[in-house]
């Protein structure tokens, strides 16, 4: 799973524009999608009310509390957006694309989410709206983003270096799209030692952590870290921070 955060905060008008999948849906999958949701008890249960707010938490979420840091307002899901007038105002506040259940990958989920390739088409329209109503150069200066990538690993069927390679391989192409609408500083988050879930330890005999998960982690960490390197130097103003979770949460090289 990846997760993007994209932060427009140079210009007057301020907001985030939020990308990926369950860790920050604040309710595309209620719009379109049969499966994959959080509108009953008991996700919401510490929010206000008690209610079920189509977050995939038992109250707020990582979108939630990164708008309470910046003093922003937490943005809607993009598919609340359709069919209404007079919204452009309300972009320049931030959307939220993000879709539980989506993957770098396109076939993650297939037909139950929004994919990320169209999630970054979402997010290309809203860049040409908001360059109409403020004009290029200061549309320019918002899309200086800040992103947060996380990749999490899902239970594979075959060679984990050729899955790997594939997810980094679309993935650079997804991150060439995003830089070439003018994002350039970016926050990559990469995975932690997905071999401690408790989904995953439970398939051991003995309980312990799945070590074969933890592997895979470190290979896609260390791909991810070359991806970036690649960006830096092929993008001038490409600027980033590598925060690893791997190691933050007790993981082992």
């Amino acid at each position: 799973m990846v997760c993007i955060i994209c932060g427009f905060g140079q210009a007057p008008d301020q907001g985030m524009y939020l990308l990926r999948a369950s860790i920050i849906d604040v309710g595309n999958n209620n719009f379109n999608f049969h499966r994959a949701k959080a509108n009953y008890f008991a996700y919401g249960i510490d929010f206000t009310d008690s209610k079920a707010t189509s977050r995939f938490s038992n109250g707020k979420n990582a979108a939630d509390f990164l708008a309470e840091k910046l003093g922003l307002p937490s943005p809607k899901p993009y598919l609340s957006f359709i069919n209404k007038a007079d919204i452009d105002d309300e972009l320049l506040k931030g959307v939220n694309y993000a879709s539980g259940g989506a993957g770098i990958l396109n076939s993650t989920y297939k037909g139950y989410c929004i994919p990320f390739d169209k999630q970054v088409n979402y997010f290309s329209e809203v860049v040409r709206v908001i360059s109409r109503q403020i004009g290029p150069e200061k549309t320019e200066k918002h899309i200086g983003a800040k992103i947060s990538l996380r990749i999490r690993r899902r239970r594979l069927q075959f060679d984990p270096e050729k899955y790997v390679s594939e997810l980094i391989n679309t993935l650079r192409q997804q991150f060439k799209d995003i830089c070439n609408l003018g994002a350039h500083k970016f926050i990559i988050r990469s995975t932690g030692a997905q071999g401690r879930m408790p989904i995953l330890r439970s398939k051991t005999e003995t309980g312990a952590c799945d070590e074969d998960a933890n592997a895979l982690a470190m290979l896609c960490n260390k791909k991810l870290a070359s991806l970036m390197e690649e960006l830096n130097s092929e993008y001038h103003n490409f600027c980033y921070s590598f925060f690893n979770m791997y190691n933050a949460y007790g993981g082992r090289n």
